[in-house]
């Protein structure tokens, strides 16, 4: 890659993360919570291979992408980073996913998650996820039905080979970030409702990961301390 690509990709990314980070923290304090509370989770998708090498000392830590074979290929170019897979995951591909993946968002439903379990087993180690929550309601969503809070419980108990950190969930596609709300309010509450229910010295059920590049700022108010962005840090032009 020429030098001044990589020198201008580099500024452009900073510029971009302080200002996410402003808008992070805002949203934060107004919610009467600590900034620090709040991870960003950098979504890497978008990018080239060859500039995932130059987000190394900008100040993130934590990386995801939504593809096993992306997630396979970016992973050894950041050394020490915390990548999570944060894309709809085969079966098949869990494996793969368990030899990067720090962290896996889109446990969707009960197969995946009895999959992970019995890989991890096999593996003898223990595998950090998120339940996936279809809180928008939406039919061609994956994840678990916020309606039966007993059956997503019931399903975190049996498990002895992973852990379940959280729920995360993604708003409907709208074009006023307000009306993803009610969709944040749902998974937190239904959050505070199963985690009494559950073992919280194995399973810390204190995990909400809500809230993208379009609608952060509205998962903040409502809860989320995990905002995955992409866009507004390395789109071509940034929203």
């Amino acid at each position: 890659m020429d030098e001044r690509v990589a020198a201008d990709f580099v500024e452009t990314v900073k510029k971009r993360l302080i200002q996410a980070r402003f808008r992070i923290d805002e949203s934060a304090r107004k919610a009467g919570r600590d900034p620090a509370e709040v991870t960003l989770v950098a979504v890497t998708k978008s990018l080239p291979l060859e500039h995932i090498p130059l987000l190394a000392n900008l100040g993130m830590n934590d990386f995801a992408e939504n593809r096993p074979q992306e997630l396979a290929r970016r992973c050894p170019l950041l050394a020490g980073a915390t990548w999570h897979m944060i894309g709809h995951l085969q079966r098949n591909k869990v494996p793969q996913v368990l030899d990067f993946a720090n962290l896996i968002h889109s446990v969707d439903s009960l197969k995946l998650l009895g999959e992970i379990e019995a890989q991890s087993a096999k593996r003898s180690q223990t595998t950090r996820i998120l339940i996936q929550i279809n809180g928008s309601r939406e039919p061609q969503k994956g994840g678990f039905d916020p309606d039966k809070p007993g059956e997503i419980v019931q399903a975190i108990c049996g498990l002895r080979h992973v852990v379940t950190e959280g729920l995360m969930t993604m708003a409907a596609d709208t074009d006023d970030p307000e009306e993803a709300r009610p969709t944040f309010a749902l998974v937190r509450e239904l959050l505070m409702q199963i985690r009494p229910e559950c073992d919280i010295t194995r399973h810390r059920l204190d995990r909400l990961s809500m809230g993208m590049s379009g609608d952060f700022e509205q998962a903040i108010a409502e809860g989320a301390n995990m905002v995955r962005l992409g866009s507004i840090l390395f789109a071509p032009e940034a929203p």
